[in-house]
């Protein structure tokens, strides 16, 4: 999944970070459950900011959607059963005065499907 967040720029973007935690678990009935996480920070100076200190917030809003569904369709969907638990959050931000600025965000809970099993595959 990180190659593929690390490779989704919006229009006039650039990811700035990207962390991704994944944690498994067996419960008592030995069932496998997966929980995952993606935070992201996105710089969106060049897409964002105009006259050199002036931005829109209906126009972060619109970015941040579409950033969020860019990424999301990027780490969607492998094969049969899905594994619930995972989060898409971070924020759209402009730098300004040397300084980022938190100007929009985006959260977003997804289901992903696991890669196909040799074997499951199979037999």
């Amino acid at each position: 999944m990180l190659p593929k967040v690390g490779d989704v720029v919006c229009e006039n973007t650039v990811i700035k970070d990207v962390k991704l935690t994944v944690t498994a678990s067996i419960d008592s009935k030995d069932k496998l459950t997966y929980e995952g996480k993606i935070k992201i920070n996105i710089d969106a100076t060049k897409a964002l900011l105009k006259n050199k200190n002036q931005y829109r917030q209906s126009e972060a809003s619109k970015l941040s959607s579409k950033c969020e569904k860019e990424i999301l369709s990027s780490i969607k969907g492998y094969k049969k059963k899905s594994l619930g638990g995972f989060s898409l959050s971070g924020n759209i931000q402009i730098n300004y005065k040397g300084k980022a600025t938190s100007v929009s965000s985006l959260y977003e809970t997804f289901d992903i499907k696991p890669f196909p099993s040799y074997f499951s595959d199979r037999y």
